[in-house]
């Protein structure tokens, strides 16, 4: 799994448009696709070893994902556990975010 406090913005940027498979039962994943990669300058804490960034996911309508952890699998990232936050759906799905600061 990957250590989160060594991820940046930059490690997500490759892989917009991509999509991360979330198990939620035995044999049963949801598809969340990447769709958004963000800077947060604004959050910058002094000393901090990154600068702040969010991820946004979209999934499908339903089901709908509480906020959680979730562990992520992606075929070049690898594995993920990250704290997702459902942010309302769109006309495409369901969009969740990650912050990382």
């Amino acid at each position: 799994m990957k250590d989160l406090a060594e991820l940046s913005a930059e490690d997500f940027k490759p892989f917009l448009e991509e999509s991360f498979r979330l198990p939620i039962d035995e044999g049963q994943s949801l598809e969340l696709r990447l769709i958004e990669v963000v800077g947060r300058r604004g959050d910058t804490v002094d000393g901090a070893r990154r600068s702040p960034f969010s991820i946004v996911f979209r999934g499908p309508h339903e089901p709908a994902l509480a906020q959680q952890i979730c562990r992520l699998e992606h075929p070049r990232m690898g594995r993920l556990a990250l704290f997702l936050v459902p942010v309302g759906p769109d006309e495409d799905g369901m969009r969740y975010e990650a912050v990382f600061s």
